[in-house]
């Protein structure tokens, strides 16, 4: 078993040179559920088999060749269509078998787009997970001609892009607010009793004089009492997702979205491949790239979540304009950002993160979407 899986992960060069291929450990795990050593799970076998057989070098007979090389491994075996891509192959073999929802989990990878083919086609992920590792929350009704599919029961929320609407907050009263609305309604009666008082003179001079003063001073301090009438920990706020090309610092996008900076942003350690975290803590840091090492064609883009007060840096081709809650991973939401492909009246996958659950009470329940 050794020699088996250690020669098929060696590769023939056109000048008859055997090197090795970096491919060891997926032809170990077949070689070894073959013989009975260990049992992959029918999810662990596709994914391990479609790695494998994509790795091999091989005369194309037709462009669905590799699906149905794969189809061998399971129950039930569509009839071949000449005209199949290996992505519609797969698609119909999933939707055949009992197939653990293998491309509903493969649109919610987080994958550089391949040429040519549909962008759901993934089997490697920049966030880390494996296919067993996403629970699906929607379902593929579809395959459309040109390899695009057709969701149900995805949730989608708008993404902005003009403009920071006006956020409406929830914030707990408490003494310190209460005193500062109290002064701010009273500061003007106590300034203009006090003048009118000391216009008078006689013997209420002097209680306007202490009116006067006293109404003076709480004038001055109206800024202040404004600040923490407004200010606070934010307990609630209007959901959107309202995005920006580039990247702008925490409290400097925290002014532009609610006007000044105590900390209510935050960013989301897990949530793309630029984000980071604090060692042994589960709080973000600043995120971490490098525009030279973006995808080709890829540009910046910042996403403001104002549901889970969160910050998300994240690279695509396009702006995206509205996200796909379509799976679930390590506790968050798998979220598809997608643009509008006027061509083929679908939307576009360009990227996917992870979001925090709350969102899902926050989206819109959808039908049928085409996802290219």
């Amino acid at each position: 078993m050794e020699f088996t899986h250690r020669s098929w992960a060696r590769m023939l060069t056109p000048s008859n040179e055997i090197i090795h291929d970096g491919n060891d450990e997926i032809f170990r795990l077949l070689a070894e559920h073959y013989t009975g050593s260990l049992t992959l799970s029918r999810l662990e076998l596709i994914q391990v088999a479609l790695k494998a057989l994509k790795s091999r070098q091989f005369t194309e007979f037709q462009r669905g060749d590799i699906a149905y090389a794969l189809m061998t491994l399971l129950t039930k075996r569509p009839r071949m269509d000449p005209s199949d891509t290996d992505e519609q192959a797969l698609a119909r073999l999933s939707l055949a078998n009992d197939s653990d929802q293998i491309v509903e989990r493969m649109a919610c990878m987080d994958g550089i787009r391949m040429t040519g083919k549909p962008a759901w086609f993934n089997l490697e992920d920049d966030l880390g997970a494996n296919l067993w590792d996403i629970q699906p929350l929607c379902q593929v009704a579809g395959v459309c001609h040109d390899g695009s599919l057709i969701l149900d029961g995805a949730h989608a929320i708008s993404i902005r892009w003009k403009d920071i609407p006006r956020i409406y907050s929830l914030r707990r009263r408490s003494w310190k607010k209460l005193g500062a609305d109290w002064a701010l309604a009273f500061g003007p009666i106590l300034f203009i009793t006090g003048c009118v008082l000391v216009a008078q003179g006689g013997s209420v001079g002097g209680l306007g004089a202490f009116f006067l003063v006293l109404g003076l001073i709480i004038l001055l301090s109206a800024p202040f009492a404004v600040r923490i009438l407004y200010g606070g920990k934010v307990w609630g706020a209007t959901p959107w997702l309202v995005g920006f090309e580039g990247t702008l610092p925490l409290d400097q996008i925290e002014t532009l979205t609610f006007g000044n900076s105590i900390g209510r942003l935050q960013y989301i350690p897990s949530s793309g491949p630029y984000c980071t975290g604090k060692a042994d803590e589960r709080i973000g840091g600043e995120p971490h790239f490098n525009v030279a090492d973006l995808p080709h064609g890829h540009r910046l883009f910042t996403l403001i979540d104002t549901g889970t007060m969160t910050v998300t840096v994240f690279s695509a081709e396009r702006p995206p304009s509205v996200a796909l809650l379509a799976g679930k991973e390590g506790g968050m939401l798998r979220t598809i950002l997608c643009s509008y492909e006027r061509s083929n009246n679908g939307l576009r996958k360009e990227c996917v993160l992870r979001m925090e659950t709350p969102m899902w009470d926050a989206s819109d329940a959808m039908g049928w979407v085409k996802l290219t």
